[in-house]
């Protein structure tokens, strides 16, 4: 009895010290608001619109705007649907945000912010929702995702079809990228490149209709058209189809394609060191190489190469100018603790030779800041 009553006060001190912890952090916010703490270092896409250049990283969300030269973070709070951006595209009017849950938000010029999710209904389900790319094309949004592809009016912003059982023998399919060239469609899955004509007369959600093209590799992440050609790659070679195969268009032996996207008639593509414009003549022409930052994503602004790069936010590879909001929780913190004022973020330790062993992140109450134990 005298144990059990020894656990029960160590059990209350224990509770109460950690209480009284947590009560004596006067970290500045109002009760009843909240803030977010993202990280905005490891930036996996870039997009263009309405003059401004936004950045999605693992989770945080922010923009730089041309204008004013100021950083400005976006999130849930400012109307999101989510978190966790897993595509983008823009055009002259709108920004498509997808995301990792199942969502798709528009912004619009005037700054509004419209949301819808993909697969209501299936909030508690643990189904993979993420949205893999976003085509626009004659009024209608082509969503991408493990699920199939999801047609969006929008105008009326509503779904009006969803392409799933359309693989080989009515399989469902996990659609990467969807493109249109002339009166077909394509589809590149995880299996294969399915192709449909594309009328009033075809229904789409009738697998009989698709035709399955194999795939040279079945690595192929990623789909492009340029100039009526249609372009697949993996991470080390670009594929042109040719009507009824594919032919090896271009190789890279010595870095890891990222990411490949059109801009100015070319292909613009991202290795994890190198940028590299791409025309249909197969001139290659490299913009930028380098050994001290890693890139995810590219974009050419006016003859200016932008890099999305993975440890230190955009960066202007003309200026060498970094853009990332200041003082911004790092990644991968698995665990928080205070002690007195400061809140400490410990970052989760991978267990390989690129383990951060010995990184830590503070919050003051406004800001953090990133620091690591030196051979620790």
């Amino acid at each position: 009895m005298k144990a059990f009553n020894k656990k029960l006060f160590l059990l209350i001190y224990l509770l109460h010290l950690n209480f009284d912890i947590f009560t004596q952090i006067p970290i500045g916010i109002p009760t009843g608001t909240w803030r977010t703490h993202f990280d905005y270092t490891n930036i996996k896409f870039i997009s263009f619109f309405n003059n401004k250049i936004y950045g999605s990283a693992s989770k945080g969300f922010f923009y730089y705007d041309f204008e004013d030269n100021s950083l400005n973070k976006i999130t849930n709070i400012d109307g999101l649907s989510s978190v966790g951006i897993s595509a983008l595209y823009s055009n002259s009017n709108n920004l498509f945000i997808g995301y990792e849950a199942g969502f798709l938000d528009i912004i619009y010029k005037s700054g509004e912010i419209k949301g819808i999710n993909l697969f209501a209904g299936f909030e508690n389900s643990e189904i993979d929702k993420r949205v893999n790319n976003i085509f626009f094309h004659n009024n209608l949004i082509y969503v991408s995702t493990a699920l199939g592809v999801v047609v969006v009016d929008f105008s009326l912003f509503e779904i009006i079809e969803t392409y799933t059982n359309v693989g080989k023998e009515g399989k469902s399919i996990n659609s990467l990228e969807t493109n249109i060239i002339g009166d077909s469609i394509f589809i590149l899955s995880d299996t294969g490149l399915l192709k449909s004509l594309i009328n009033d007369k075809v229904n789409l959600k009738d697998y009989n209709n698709w035709k399955l093209i194999e795939l040279p590799d079945l690595s192929i992440f990623g789909l492009n058209v340029l100039n009526n050609g249609l372009f697949i790659y993996n991470e080390n070679k670009i594929f042109k189809y040719e009507g009824d195969g594919f032919n090896i268009f271009k190789s890279f032996s010595n870095d890891k394609i990222q990411n490949i996207k059109i801009q100015n008639n070319n292909l613009l593509i991202t290795c994890y060191k190198s940028i590299f414009l791409l025309d249909v003549n197969k001139e290659l022409q490299l913009k930028h190489t380098t050994e001290k930052v890693f890139f995810n994503d590219a974009l050419l602004l006016n003859n200016t190469l932008w890099g999305a790069t993975e440890n230190s936010g955009i960066v202007n590879l003309e200026s060498n100018n970094f853009l990332q909001p200041r003082a911004a929780l790092d990644e991968d913190v698995l665990k928080l603790f205070s002690k007195n004022t400061p809140v400490f973020g410990l970052k989760y330790l991978k267990d390989n030779d690129l383990s951060d062993d010995g990184a830590f992140s503070v919050f003051d109450g406004k800001t953090w800041t990133n620091d690591r134990l030196q051979s620790f």
